[in-house]
């Protein structure tokens, strides 16, 4: 039976209860009513007009859509202008667009509630987002509320909901793979992210569920709501980043790592790349590696991520490290340095591994925090350098031992003057003390001895040492001492630091070599001969004492001549063996033996009783005195020179306070000094010393004629006065005394061969070692120190700048220790010299 165009105008809520069989009457008022409650005003806008319609019928069907807020939406509609039009010129248009715009669902107007399984959201059956639903129903799901549009008010049925919360996006998210589809099963029966079924970043959630993982929550926009289905993660905390952070190297990302990094959190360089770790978000327990990372690739499993924290951020490489960021602990057979894997100087290591040698601690830069890497040692102490500038040591950072035999010297392997040492090797001999650059710290290998006593010395300018730094040993008898038929006239084969060397070879700075016997200058001024090395036959006429030629108390004598006088029979040194020649006679140069155990101090001597007590006439005395001297060698006439404690006062107050030092002054002067002074001082004062003279450059800076005065009355007298300790200004040195030499040189003001205490003949001073002022200090470099504008001293801060040598002028135990240790150093640089002769008593 076909329907009239007056029933096809009707629409469903309109129609009579006689003409729908399966319903009654009340059920369609029923049905009616629930229509006239859920019409929506967007619904009643749905109509599309006809282009007949006028503007006042307009307003009037806009006036009359008003009344649906309270009379009800289906009468509404019904007894609109527009629809009233639409029956009276019968067009049926009007009603259709209205159904097509409230209800694009499947199905429309069959029955859904078995291909639905029951009422609710039912897209397989009515299409995405829609319902089935059944009019007036009171039990059905909240999504069939409100609906206005319906294809039938007697049986469920497919509509589309009205009310914004259910609705669903038909455009899927950017990313967002099977949008609207059920993912539940697709993704393991459990919601939340789904990269494989959803895409990556992507989740899989039900809309409202309040059990869904919580990733799922705040999501706005669903393809459907009836279903676990896939959608875009809403919440900042929960979105996932398509690449890695700028500046980083991930590979893998959003990649499972857990199976492949070894089941375990943490480092994963291999699969994640140098620097990089396998982490799983907001995992508790995990390597520290893995905390406070914003950036992930995945967030339901482990995946691979660049740490953040700095404390295990990953450096490129420094400059000399080999295999940056590899393994090395086989390579190495362990911890420590291994510069033939790592490089030169570096060392194998873990990134806090409390077991690895020192050279391990403190390292800022790694290239992998995951295993023992490569790395270079950051702590001075361990940290190696290259060779030395100036210095050409061979076989820099290699081992030596092996090809040296032995530690020390070893100029075969190392280059000449250089030694065969081990770091921090207490038991190594003194060229390898204080040495600070090291190619190698592992081993035993090639450096450069750092103390001034150890440097080694080019050729003499206007010196003619032949052979100068060969091994001198055989070609010279297998002796030490003069050697001029090998070394040259004048010049001598001696070792360095040998005490059975003899006399010549004692006091010599320059050295060629210092590990084996070589070829040198004797000090000239140590010998003091005149003519040295020169033929003195005929200027002496003969052999036997040439004062006149060769200076007092010396002789003219011939190496084996058995024909020369006695005085010839006890010579030290021979400077020639070629022809008779200037000589020291009566063994000058002999070094002088060491105060026996409970003797006195010199000027005393013991009493009836055995106790010392001073001496009851005037007395030999031999005791150490210092002078403080620029490296042009000093002159000993008229000269005030200073016990230890005495010179170390007069440096700290007037010397050390400026840069350069005052009076181009460079080393600490050692003599050995023998006094007798006249009995004339000792029975007219009962004292061994005159009172103190000052001199100014060989000058009585008292009044000549005071000077002059009391050397007319008592002779070439030495003076002493102790110093005071009491003046600010100068050091806290207990037992300071200052001494006056006077005359000196011609044997008839004072100084003279052997001191006898006659007016002209009080005292000797014999040459016995330096100290240079440097190697006290620790300044390695005069003018670099100068520039950098540092001081030894500064007399306002009390305490230096660059250097600390002297800091706290007035403290007695500073002083002391200042005192302790220049003897110290004189006794290892002169170890044949007794380290003490004892002090005389000053007692003025």
């Amino acid at each position: 039976m076909e329907r009239s165009d007056d029933e096809e105008l009707r629409p469903l809520t309109s129609r009579d209860p006689a003409e729908d069989g399966d319903a009654e009457a009340g059920d369609i008022d029923a049905d009616r009513a629930s229509a006239s409650r859920g019409l929506s005003r967007r619904s009643a806008r749905g109509v599309i007009l006809d282009e007949g319609y006028s503007p006042a019928s307009l307003r009037k069907g806009k006036a009359a859509l008003v009344l649906t807020l309270s009379a009800g939406f289906a009468t509404a509609i019904w007894n609109s202008p527009i629809m009233t039009s639409a029956r009276e010129r019968g067009n049926a248009a009007g009603v259709e667009v209205l159904a097509a715009a409230n209800g694009t669902a499947l199905n429309w107007g069959a029955d859904c509630y078995d291909a639905c399984g029951g009422a609710g959201g039912c897209h397989t059956f009515c299409g995405r987002g829609n319902a089935c639903c059944r009019f007036g129903s009171v039990e059905d799901p909240p999504e069939c509320g409100g609906i206005l549009a319906w294809g039938s008010l007697s049986y469920h049925t497919c509509v589309v909901p009205t009310n914004p919360v259910y609705r669903i996006e038909a455009d899927a998210d950017e990313g967002v793979r099977n949008w609207g589809e059920d993912c539940l099963d697709r993704c393991g029966n459990v919601s939340g992210y789904c990269p494989d079924f959803c895409g990556t970043g992507n989740v899989c959630c039900r809309w409202s569920s309040p059990y869904d993982a919580p990733e799922c929550a705040g999501i706005v926009r669903w393809g459907a709501k009836d279903r676990h289905t896939c959608v875009a993660v809403a919440l900042p905390l929960y979105k996932l980043a398509l690449a890695p952070p700028n500046g980083t190297a991930v590979t893998n990302w959003a990649q499972p790592c857990f199976a492949k990094c070894g089941n375990k959190s943490g480092f994963c360089e291999d699969v994640c790349g140098t620097g990089n770790a396998c982490c799983r978000w907001a995992r508790p327990f995990q390597p520290p590696e893995c905390g406070g990372i914003l950036h992930w690739g995945l967030k339901h499993t482990h995946t691979c991520v660049a740490p953040v924290r700095l404390h295990y951020g990953l450096e490129p490489a420094p400059p000399g490290v080999s295999h940056w960021g590899q393994g090395c602990f086989d390579e190495c057979g362990g911890a420590g340095y291994c510069q033939e894997h790592c490089g030169l100087g570096n060392a194998c290591c873990r990134f806090e591994a409390a077991g690895d040698p020192p050279e391990c601690s403190g390292i800022g830069a790694w290239g992998a925090k995951n295993r023992y890497t490569c790395v270079a040692p950051a702590s001075p102490a361990f940290v190696t350098a290259k060779a030395p500038e100036g210095r050409e040591v061979a076989h820099w950072g290699d081992e030596c031992m092996s090809a040296c035999n032995n530690s020390g010297f070893c100029r075969g392997f190392c280059g000449l003057g250089n030694a065969c040492c081990l770091f921090g090797e207490a038991s190594d001999p003194l060229e390898c003390q204080g040495i600070l650059q090291w190619g190698s710290k592992d081993r035993y290998t090639c450096v450069a001895p750092a103390s001034v006593a150890f440097e080694l010395a080019p050729k003499p300018l206007g010196a003619q040492v032949e052979h100068w730094a060969e091994d001198c040993w055989i070609l010279c008898g297998e002796r030490g001492g003069a050697c001029p038929q090998f070394c040259g006239k004048g010049n001598a084969c001696c070792r360095f630091g040998s005490t059975q060397d003899p006399a010549e070879c004692r006091g010599i700075l320059d050295w060629g070599s210092k590990e084996q016997h070589t070829c040198v200058r004797p000090t000239a001024p140590y010998l003091y001969v005149n003519h040295f090395a020169e033929d003195c036959w005929t200027p002496c006429k003969g052999a036997g004492f040439c004062d006149s030629w060769c200076g007092q108390g010396n002789a003219c004598c011939r190496f084996g001549n058995a024909d020369d006088p006695q005085e010839c029979k006890s010579v030290a040194f021979w400077p020639t063996h070629d022809t008779h020649t200037c000589v020291k006679a009566h063994g000058h140069l002999g070094v002088p033996a060491a105060p026996e155990p409970g003797s006195c101090r010199p000027g005393e001597d013991k009493d009836a009783a055995g106790k010392c007590a001073p001496a009851s006439s005037s007395t030999l005395m031999t005791f150490y005195l210092y002078q403080a001297a620029p490296d042009e060698y000093p002159s000993l006439q008229n000269v005030n020179l200073f016990n230890l404690q005495g010179a170390l006062m007069y440096l700290h107050r007037r010397v050390v306070t400026a840069c350069p030092r005052v009076g181009d002054t460079t080393r600490l002067i050692r003599y050995v000094v023998t006094v007798r002074n006249t009995n004339e001082l000792f029975t007219s004062t009962g004292r061994q010393f005159a009172p103190y003279v000052m001199f100014d450059q060989g000058m009585c800076s008292n009044s000549s004629a005071g000077c002059q005065g009391d050397y007319d009355k008592y002779g070439y007298v030495v003076g002493c006065q102790k110093a005071s300790n009491d003046d600010p200004a100068y050091g806290n040195y207990e037992d300071a005394v200052f001494y006056s030499l006077p005359g000196g040189g011609d044997g008839e003001r004072g100084e003279c061969l052997t001191p006898v205490g006659t007016r002209g003949c009080t005292w000797k001073a014999e040459y016995a070692g330096e100290l240079r002022l440097d190697e006290i200090t620790g300044i390695v470099d005069d003018a670099s120190f100068c520039k950098r504008g540092s001081v030894e001293y500064n007399e306002t801060l009390d305490r230096g700048s660059g250097v600390q040598f002297w800091d706290s002028r007035r403290n007695a135990t500073a002083c002391s220790r200042r005192v302790r240790y220049i003897k110290e150093l004189f006794s290892n640089r002169y170890p044949y010299y007794p380290s003490d002769l004892g002090q005389p008593l000053c007692s003025h």
